[in-house]
């Protein structure tokens, strides 16, 4: 029973193709592939699933319009109006379908994941609930965040707690 690190990575086509740092996406991708590759140095396995389901599922257009809104408005890492500014512009705050992230790792017939790179309870719940073993989870390290992307990052640490 190799360890087996697993980032499932949701599409941020604007921080991985253009290089917004108002988006935690790239930096995340990144992460996750240097934990794969630590566990494959030692000996274990790493697995990036990729989701298009880019800006919460709501389109790519739509996360612009919320990035551009937030910069405008000079409110930088303000978590509420993140939230607020996202259901204005799209009418929801997020509509990705959690319940179907762990099944790539059913089909590969995964049962135990013994470090999970993510900050989303929505996923974590999810794998748990498809049966899926989670030993431990692995946030992005604080450090790797601009000062750009410090709302996006508040905004998914809130919103993987519940607070709304």
């Amino acid at each position: 029973d190799a360890p087996l690190v697993v980032r499932l990575h949701d599409e941020s086509y604007d921080a991985e193709l253009f290089g917004s740092h108002a988006s935690t996406g790239r930096l995340w991708l990144v992460y996750g592939i240097e934990e794969c590759v630590r566990a494959a140095q030692a000996g274990g396995c790493g697995l990036i699933v990729y989701a298009r389901q880019e800006g919460n599922a709501l389109g790519e257009v739509a996360k612009f319009l919320v990035h551009n809104a937030r910069a405008k408005s000079q409110q930088g890492s303000d978590v509420r109006q993140r939230e607020e500014e996202t259901e204005r512009v799209t009418g929801a705050a997020d509509v990705r379908l959690y319940e179907l992230c762990a099944d790539p790792l059913l089909w590969l017939g995964i049962s135990r994941i013994h470090t999970f790179v993510t900050s989303s309870g929505a996923k974590t719940r999810a794998v748990q609930a498809a049966g899926i073993e989670i030993i431990k989870t692995v946030k992005l390290p604080a450090s790797l965040l601009p000062p750009s992307a410090i709302a996006e990052a508040n905004f998914k640490e809130e919103r993987s707690k519940g607070s709304f």
